[in-house]
């Protein structure tokens, strides 16, 4: 699995998070998490993964994990269509891992500012803003951990 550098936990400090759509639904990933926004990217299923996994991809000739973002984070199948991948560093680690996450459509940045993220959500997601007079669910990739990619548990339910 491909490694970036230790980029130290994310704070809701944060400056900005990238819009997406997925599965109907708005998310803002951490901005400072993303390394690159993958369009029509191939995915090979992996005959037996359990969701949120959708298989694997390939990013500088080395595979990467792809998942549904909104199956990951509510559980459920949310339909992205897997049109966008968002090359994220993810999880606690020395040398985050990068893993992608399946959207719909990358949007624009955004400013983010402290105050206005509310906190009533379970990891990965730091909590949620208004945009655009609808609600963004803001994703912390650096709070996905290996439970999260890689069974049917419950998004949060590993080890922080």
């Amino acid at each position: 699995m491909v490694t970036v550098p230790n980029q130290g936990p994310a704070t809701i400090d944060e400056p900005s998070c990238l819009l997406v759509t997925a599965g109907g639904e708005r998310y803002g990933i951490l901005a400072s998490r993303v390394i690159r926004i993958l369009r029509d990217i191939t995915i090979h299923p992996i005959p037996g993964a359990r969701p949120p996994l959708v298989g694997l991809g390939q990013y500088g000739g080395e595979p990467v994990a792809v998942v549904d973002l909104p199956e990951m984070v509510h559980g459920k199948a949310a339909g992205a269509s897997q049109r966008v991948v968002v090359l994220v560093a993810s999880g606690r680690r020395v040398g985050h891992e990068m893993i992608g996450l399946a959207v719909d459509e990358a949007n624009r940045l955004t400013l983010l500012n402290k105050n206005e993220i509310s906190d009533e959500t379970a990891p990965p997601l730091l909590g949620w803003i208004e945009r655009d007079g609808q609600r963004v669910q803001v994703v912390d990739p650096s709070l996905i951990t290996d439970d999260d990619v890689s069974t049917g548990r419950n998004p949060g339910a590993g080890e922080r």
